[in-house]
């Protein structure tokens, strides 16, 4: 598949929008007065890190999208036309991946990552966490920790070399308070 920005595969010419012109676009929304939310400091996390300072939560939206051109000819010259024009321009985007993060000091915690399904299985989720995992790294983020809830949610972490909680060498207690059965729990990954 031939390439497109940033690494990630041109998705100009397949799926929904393969019959009309459109551009690819990278873009990461970074939050630094976002709200800690609940899902950042669960059991596990505040297990093993009990002094992370949460007044210093950064969030993270980060997204491929597909955004379909649009004949400027197509409109009329007037309020009306211009509000049809941005309408339409609005609904003409399509988020083809989307990975969505927190990061405090050292420690980082992926919340999701998702693929339209129309665009699954070309390398974008992969490509998409690895960009955000650098970008995590440059921020001073040491340690980076995701749920897994699902048998292609672990095929992605073990892709993108992410570990079963068991295996951390960080945590300085017995791993037996700390559960990953089969396929789901939290798996970790140093930068």
């Amino acid at each position: 598949m031939p390439e497109g920005p940033l690494g990630f595969p041109r998705v100009t010419n397949v799926g929904p929008f393969s019959e009309v012109e459109a551009a690819q676009e990278f873009q990461r929304d970074e939050d630094p007065d976002a709200p800690t939310p609940n899902l950042f400091l669960d059991r596990e996390i505040s297990i093993i890190h009990p002094r992370l300072d949460l007044s210093d939560v950064s969030r993270v939206d980060a997204s491929l999208t597909l955004r379909e051109i649009i004949d400027q000819n197509d409109y009329r010259d007037s309020v009306l036309g211009r509000l049809e024009k941005e309408m339409d321009i609005a609904t003409r985007d399509t988020d083809v991946g989307t990975v969505r993060y927190y990061y405090v000091g050292k420690v980082g915690r992926i919340i999701d990552v998702e693929v339209d399904s129309d665009f699954r299985r070309k390398g974008i989720g992969t490509r998409l966490k690895n960009l955000e995992l650098d970008y995590m790294q440059d921020q001073g983020v040491e340690v980076v920790y995701t749920d897994v809830i699902s048998r292609g949610g672990y095929n992605l972490a073990k892709k993108t070399g992410f570990k079963p909680i068991g295996q951390a060498d960080h945590i300085d207690f017995t791993e037996t308070s700390l559960t990953f059965a089969d396929t789901t729990g939290v798996m970790f990954k140093y930068l």
